[in-house]
């Protein structure tokens, strides 16, 4: 994917650190170890990912859990795993700007999308987890397996915001790495 602190935590986590890591000897352990996969990659990108799957023109890779489902669900060759020694998560989130034109609606809208049985549905239809608590009830509850909610839990850790200066070190690092491809 070419989304560098998508990248760099997976490098961060194989060297055994955490994927938000602001520490400037493990980020350049990071961008080493990822120049070492340099021969190993096709292309970096993060918008053709679910069709470069379903054609199969890639044998393995890195994708949103959401595009890998989506095509699994057109090529069943498709196999998605989530590393056993940790991923990231990410949530997306949405505000309503102070000055914005249409507040009421929005306002309407954010809860139209946080009802239960709205936000189950959102979930199911993109493959995406929630933080609505309320939608999990009408989930069918597994065991821990791997892509199950307990097993993200447990294995992933959420992205946070690096410092100032490791995030600019970090972008450096994804330059230079892109750079030489």
């Amino acid at each position: 994917m070419d989304d560098p602190r998508e990248v760099f935590a997976i490098a961060l986590i194989s060297l055994g650190y955490s994927p938000n890591d602001p520490n400037f000897a493990h980020l350049k352990q990071a961008y080493e170890k990822l120049n070492q996969l340099k021969p190993n990659i096709k292309l970096l990108t993060s918008n053709m990912i679910q069709s470069l799957m379903i054609d199969e023109d890639v044998v393995t890779g890195m994708a949103w859990n959401s595009d890998a489902q989506k095509a699994k669900e057109e090529n069943k060759h498709i196999n998605m795993s989530y590393p056993s020694e940790g991923f990231s998560l990410w949530v997306d989130c949405l505000a309503i700007l102070k000055n914005a034109p249409h507040q009421e609606e929005a306002y309407q809208f954010l809860n139209f999308l946080i009802d239960n049985k709205n936000a189950l549905e959102s979930q199911t239809q993109e493959n995406l987890a929630s933080t609505n608590q309320a939608a999990h009830k009408y989930l069918k509850i597994d065991d821990g397996k791997q892509g199950s909610i307990d097993y993200l839990i447990k294995h992933g850790v959420l992205l946070s915001t690096l410092t100032p200066k490791a995030n600019k070190q970090l972008l450096e690092y994804w330059q230079l790495f892109k750079m030489n491809l």
